[in-house]
């Protein structure tokens, strides 16, 4: 009896092996179609096979702008980045917010985008070339320091 429950131990240890591996490729696969489509989404040209060859084999893909490359292995970096914040069940912060926005334009734009700070220190907008993202709260106020409405910002 007690060499039969082993191996039901052992195979079910082999079993619980292929299920890992199983859902590390799952995870994978999906990853790289998130990659992909919210890539494609903004008009890079990679392909779903040259996404992945780009992420997971570091091959670059001829005829294709480094801008793209880029956008693949920054997105997945960003992933990457956010799987390891859940992990340590952080909690979601303005920094990491910025922070996960500076991994995904990292590099990718020839103009990075720069955070616009209040005299406290409290970062209001992020500006990249001639776009302004305003923190919650101030969008579309020029009038924020004067009304109050921002007024925890200064």
């Amino acid at each position: 009896m007690n060499d039969k429950l082993q191996q039901i131990d052992t195979l079910l240890g082999e079993l619980n092996q292929y299920r890992a591996n199983e859902n590390y490729r799952i995870t994978e696969a999906l990853e790289i179609e998130y990659t992909y489509d919210s890539n494609r989404i903004e008009g890079n040209t990679l392909t779903l096979h040259e996404t992945d060859m780009v992420v997971n084999k570091g091959i670059t893909i001829a005829g294709k702008g480094l801008r793209e490359h880029l956008e693949a292995i920054n997105h997945k970096e960003a992933i990457d980045f956010i799987k390891d914040i859940a992990q340590k069940k952080e909690p979601i912060s303005e920094r990491v917010l910025l922070d996960i926005h500076a991994i995904v334009l990292h590099q990718a734009y020839s103009s990075p985008a720069l955070p616009v700070t209040a005299p406290n220190g409290r970062v209001v907008s992020m500006v990249r070339g001639k776009q302004r993202f305003h923190a919650p709260g101030c969008i579309g106020r020029s009038d924020a320091r004067e009304t109050g409405v921002c007024s925890s910002l200064y």
